[in-house]
């Protein structure tokens, strides 16, 4: 159970499935999931900040990385928050803002 959660469908709901709400976007991971998924959810969020933060000489960077850091706290609180687009868009958007970075630094 703790290792793999307990596969809970939709994660509270919050894709149209029914659920129980741990009211916190980590808890969604952990029971989806396992601490697995919140692993792979830090390491990601890290991976992030950690560029946006050596490159913040870009203004850019500097409002993405504050955005991420307002989304952290975010998640803590709001159920769902990793999937909900009106939150998490400008997390997603940086992932792919920094991927793009990197391929053209190669």
């Amino acid at each position: 159970l703790y290792f793999t959660g307990v596969g809970m469908h939709g994660g509270a709901g919050i894709m149209g499935l029914p659920g129980a709400s741990p009211h916190s976007g980590l808890g969604d991971l952990f029971l989806m999931g396992g601490p697995v998924y919140v692993l792979i959810f830090t390491i990601l969020f890290l991976d992030v900040q950690i560029f946006l933060f050596k490159n913040r000489a870009y203004k850019f960077n500097s409002i993405l990385f504050l955005c991420n850091i307002l989304f952290l706290l975010n998640i803590a609180f709001v159920s769902g928050a990793l999937f909900q687009p009106s939150i998490s868009i400008v997390f997603w958007m940086s992932i792919a803002y920094i991927y793009m970075q990197r391929n053209l630094k190669k």
